[in-house]
């Protein structure tokens, strides 16, 4: 298994945090989806509160403001994420990786919005989280599923190894009840493969591979990305939003 470096991922998305609440529109999008769903489960209040990897805000401030609780444990791998609990009532910061970290106790609701997708160890986390959750606490996360980027992934050999919707319902299926599970398929339209990367960029994705980006490779990647990507909306960027939400049996 090859593993994610999660120093890269914590630069990129430091690089990143001043301009991704602005350019992460699918994100936001997947955040405000999450919470009609955790809403339509007729519950509002969760008296303690865990949201990993709260990066901006996108899905912070909106919970904050949407459901009633009375402590919030927000996490980010990025230290500087730390401002936003200044803004939320009741919250702490945790800083640190949700792989490594020490879960909080009795937790009634676990929340993440885009970042399930960055686990090396999705049913580790998974395991360590349910043994911190009260009887019917409820897990409710979005990520990406295998369509995701696809037109990057193509032309450059380097993407995530997501899991389908199918494979997240197995694993998360194994520890929680799931509740609901559901795909889309979302694609961005931009003027030009140049405008694609600057998206990509501004919302902390690009530049994991490790891989030299020379002129002439570069130059190439436009062209094939113009060339095979391109119709009369423009050069298309596909996401590959999935929402879960589950509860906790016993």
């Amino acid at each position: 298994m090859v593993r994610i470096d999660k120093r890269l991922v914590r630069l990129r998305f430091e690089r990143s945090l001043p301009s991704y609440s602005e350019h992460a529109l699918v994100q936001r999008e997947m955040a405000e989806r999450l919470l009609r769903a955790l809403a339509a489960r007729g519950r509002r209040r969760f008296p303690r509160v865990l949201e990993f990897g709260c990066g901006s805000g996108l899905l912070t401030e909106r919970l904050a403001a949407a459901f009633d609780y009375d402590s919030l444990v927000i996490n980010d791998l990025v230290e500087e994420c730390e401002s936003l609990a200044g803004g939320i009532p009741r919250s702490v910061f945790l800083p640190g990786d949700i792989e490594s970290i020490t879960v909080p106790d009795r937790l009634d609701l676990v929340v993440s919005n885009a970042v399930v997708q960055w686990l090396d160890d999705l049913p580790d986390v998974l395991e360590r989280l349910r043994a911190k959750m009260n009887p019917g606490a409820v897990l409710a996360f979005s990520t990406f599923g295998p369509e995701n980027l696809r037109e990057t992934a193509r032309l450059s050999g380097a993407g995530l190894a997501y899991r389908s919707i199918d494979q997240l319902k197995r694993v998360v299926g194994e520890r929680f009840r799931v509740r609901l599970a559901e795909e889309t398929i979302r694609r961005l339209y931009f003027d030009s493969p140049q405008d694609v990367l600057h998206h990509l960029r501004r919302t902390g994705v690009t530049g994991l591979s490790g891989r030299r980006w020379t002129s002439a490779v570069l130059r190439d990647f436009y062209a094939n990305y113009d060339r095979l990507f391109r119709d009369a909306n423009g050069v298309s960027l596909t996401y590959h939003p999935i929402i879960m939400v589950a509860e906790t049996t016993s």
